[in-house]
């Protein structure tokens, strides 16, 4: 890329003798091949001069100063001090905190804004000094001082390339690195201004930068009509899309305020309401809003067939009698034709059914999380839920990466939520929700509820429903999602820490996607019929690669039938659910999610087991020789490179034990999984048995004895898992095994009344 401020025909990096020999080629001529290498010195040393140039421009750059430097190396230490103080500390403005500094932290604090103010004073000055050596023009800025890649796209319709920052910045030498044989320059690290990898600069520090803004009222008022290069810095380092015109740099305070100011994601974005929701009628609606509250969604007795039940209205198919033969569906839709606005002439009395949406609500309710919250409390007018859900809103607009929450509390318009807003302070009171009423995923991603919903409709619409599949449909992806969320918020602040949003976030998707397309039978049966899917996956984890493949296509916007091993970049995948990820977070996420996936196949359920175990006995002999009272938990200490083992494995895992949750579930809900599971087996073993295949284990309704089956289950399989699970989080042992355990309890009993059933039988057979 050309030198910011160099010459745009001469890139940094480039030696002056290929530069020499590009400028050489492009005189190239028949009849001058003599004089050309006549010529060579005479264009070597045009080249050095403009080298020469270029590095007298590179010596007048902005950031080349000692001055600057010095400030800027002080304020990463300052700010690195004050992140540590700001991750162990709640700071509010509308509530005393007290906080115990260190002496490092005091001396962050001290001076801080003046250190700030210095920092922005040198940087103006600098500016105005590189400007005093550029003629000054009124109206429409030369296109000459604009950067060259922005001025390529001028006249295109494609969006401009976004650029790295290193190539913007420059400094000392000795602070520059090498990469991909080229010089870059100061990273966006040296300046604390970072994309959501990494921890951005915090609020307090921006409040400072923005109150020094010095700017005079006529400055101000030209800006709204005569933007500055505050929006391309704004674009480079704060991550923010560029506006149709960019200029040169006016001054540093602006690109703050920008920031500020700028977001991708609407405030009515925020407050979108699924229609799966907003179709019910109210009684349903207030349940529903109740049900999926934040607090409600981390109980484990969460019960996911009730959503069910009060999601589910009578589906027709919709005829359009205008443009299209009869009998072609359209679109399906609530029976209730007055709410949309049908004539009932328009309605299909045929294959009516009943159909609930459990996963998009809870899916959406758990990712939304507290936006949604906040939208199921208007519709409902629940004043309660409301503040709730601005509390966590408001706690969310005082940290980092809070871009929306703010946005969220400045528009607030309504009295009534004015009041809600107003007098939802930060709670003093010692809570055990690390996340602060929600993950925030429109926060952290810029991803909105819309996209979110809407992505979890497609994944819905994949999964078969009760009435085909009794146990693999949509109701038991929903399941899984809310039991894994559940799972994550017993780990409290040590998953918090352990994991990124980026790991939870996928994570919780891949609960969701999990089990997509499930056929009903299971992989026993795909390698004895010799399926297609068999067949393509070489019989290995055949149903769980199948998921994954399927799930990374919905994300990329591709169709089973259409991959043909070519690249799928430009297919319009499902992107909006990507958010403002960068590429590396997006290959990231996918890897994460199709692990998970994987990890979810029951043949490797003894084998992660065992790895799992070797881990964590690991970790506990060594924190029993710290001698520490009382000892660090175990999550706490999973984040170094020493654990990297078990902290790949632990979230896969985590939702592993999740998918295989139902015995620890509360007795009625876990008695009407079991139901499921075994209707579904007997049909695969009836389907067996007509395609003369062997009768897959459990399969058998003639031979299979429930009540027999289940206790070895839960005692071989599920009882262990939940132990080795205990260990990591304590509070499995006091939930989780304690209904595990009272359905061992009723399992047991019935396996002594068929056992004594069947003595019976024997005794009088004979």
């Amino acid at each position: 890329m050309p030198e910011h401020g160099g010459n745009p025909g001469l890139s940094r990096g480039v030696s002056w003798e290929k530069r020499a020999g590009e400028l050489e080629g492009m005189s190239q001529s028949p009849d001058r091949q003599d004089s050309r290498r006549a010529s060579r010195a005479t264009l070597h040393g045009a080249v050095a001069e403009q080298l020469r140039l270029e590095e007298e421009s590179r010596r007048g750059s902005v950031m080349e100063s000692p001055e600057v430097e010095m400030l800027i190396q002080d304020l990463n230490g300052r700010v690195s001090a004050l992140e540590a103080m700001m991750g162990s500390a709640q700071i509010s403005d509308d509530a005393h905190t007290t906080v115990n500094l260190t002496p490092d932290q005091r001396r962050a604090i001290g001076g801080l804004s003046s250190n700030v103010k210095g920092l922005i004073h040198c940087l103006n000055h600098r500016i105005k000094e590189q400007q005093s050596k550029v003629p000054v023009t009124t109206g429409r800025p030369d296109r000459s001082s604009l950067p060259s890649e922005i001025e390529e796209t001028r006249g295109s319709t494609s969006p401009p390339k976004m650029r790295s920052s290193d190539d913007l910045l420059v400094g000392p030498e000795h602070l520059r690195r090498k990469s991909s044989g080229r010089a870059t320059v100061f990273s966006r690290n040296m300046f604390t201004i970072q994309d959501s990898t990494v921890a951005p600069l915090p609020q307090e520090l921006l409040r400072d930068l923005m109150e020094s803004d010095s700017i005079t009222a006529s400055r101000r008022a030209k800006r709204k009509t005569d933007p500055t290069t505050a929006s391309y810095l704004a674009h480079e380092y704060g991550g923010l899309e560029l506006p149709k015109k960019n200029f040169p740099v006016s001054d540093a305070n602006s690109f703050v305020s920008m920031v500020k100011k700028q977001g991708s994601v609407d405030k009515d974005e925020l407050e979108y309401l699924p229609h799966e929701f907003a179709r019910l009628g109210l009684e349903e609606r207030r349940k529903l809003a109740k049900m999926l509250r934040w607090e409600n969604l981390r109980e484990w007795g969460f019960d996911s067939f009730e959503v069910d039940r009060l999601s589910t209205v009578t589906k027709q198919a919709l005829l359009n009698n205008v443009g299209m033969s009869q009998g072609s569906i359209i679109e399906v839709l609530d029976s209730s034709s007055s709410q949309r606005g049908l004539d009932s002439s328009e309605w299909s009395g045929v294959d009516a059914t009943k159909q609930g949406c459990p996963l998009v609500l809870i899916g959406w309710a758990v990712l939304s999380s507290p936006y949604s919250q906040l939208a199921m409390a208007r519709d409902v007018n629940d004043n309660e839920m409301m503040e709730s859900a601005w509390a966590a809103i408001k706690q969310r607009a005082n940290t980092t990466r809070a871009a929306m929450a703010r946005k969220m509390i400045e528009s607030k318009e309504d009295d009534t939520e004015k009041k809600s807003a107003d007098g939802a302070g930060v709670s003093t009171t010692p809570s055990d929700d690390a996340w602060n009423g929600g993950y925030f995923v429109p926060d952290e991603f810029e991803v909105c509820p819309r996209a979110i919903a809407s992505f979890l409709r497609r994944v819905e619409a994949e999964y078969s429903t009760r009435s085909v599949n009794p146990y693999h449909n949509n109701l038991h992806a929903a399941d899984v999602v809310q039991s894994t969320h559940a799972l994550i918020q017993m780990g409290g602040g040590d998953m918090e820490m352990a994991y990124t949003p980026l790991e939870t976030y996928s994570i919780l998707l891949a609960a969701a996607c999990h089990d997509i397309r499930h056929p009903g039978t299971n992989n026993n049966y795909q390698v004895n019929a010799r399926t297609e899917l068999s067949l393509i996956y070489n019989d290995k984890s055949v149903l769980e690669n199948m998921h994954a493949s399927r799930a990374s296509c919905l994300l990329e916007g591709v169709e089973f039938d259409d991959l043909q091993g070519g690249s799928v970049e430009g297919n319009g995948g499902d992107h909006a659910i990507f958010g403002k990820m960068t590429k590396e977070q997006r290959v990231s996420f996918r890897t994460s999610l199709t692990r998970a996936i994987l990890s979810t196949d029951m043949s490797n359920h003894f084998w992660v087991m065992a790895k799992v175990k070797g881990y964590v006995e690991a970790l506990e002999e060594e924190i029993a020789l710290e001698e520490k009272s009382p000892p660090p938990s175990l999550l706490s200490r999973i984040g170094g490179k020493k654990h990297h083992k078990l902290r790949d494995k632990f979230l896969p895992f985590l939702l592993h034990l999740a998918d295989i949750s139902n015995p620890a579930k509360p007795h009625d809900i876990s008695l009407e999984w079991t139901k499921g599971v075994y209707d579904e087996f007997f049909l695969q073993g009836d389907k067996e048995a007509a395609e003369d295949l062997p009768v897959s284990p459990l399969c058998d309704r003639s031979t299979t004895v429930l009540p027999e089956a289940q206790v070895g289950f839960m005692r071989f399989v599920v009882q262990p898992a939940f132990e080795l699970l205990a260990e990591m989080i304590p509070k499995v042992e006091d939930v989780l095994l304690s209904e595990l355990e009272k359905n061992l309890e009723h399992w047991e009993a019935e396996k002594a009344k068929v056992a004594l059933d069947t003595e019976k039988k024997t005794v009088e057979g004979s």
